[in-house]
């Protein structure tokens, strides 16, 4: 990518709550927006929400909501909820 998001700031705009961009291990905190850079894979382990650099095949499918989704369950069972 040759250039930084600004998805961050866009929707710090529209809402109260504070929005970060997910580039490091982060514990997730209530009342957070947290983003997902162009350049990383997200997924949740135990109670942290860890990036990975993006693992995409070239001209593959890439489906990064459903892959976190997948680690959110396989991590939080039945405790898991998403909006």
């Amino acid at each position: 990518m040759d250039h930084a998001s600004s998805m961050s700031s866009i929707l710090q705009r529209s809402t109260t709550l504070r929005v970060e961009s997910l580039n490091k291990l982060t514990v997730p905190e209530p009342n957070m927006v947290y983003v997902k850079m162009p350049e990383v894979d997200v997924e949740v382990d135990s109670l942290t929400i860890r990036t990975t650099p993006r693992q995409s095949e070239p001209g593959g499918l890439y489906l990064p909501i459903d892959d976190f989704f997948f680690s959110l369950a396989k991590s939080r069972g039945e405790q898991a909820i998403a909006i």
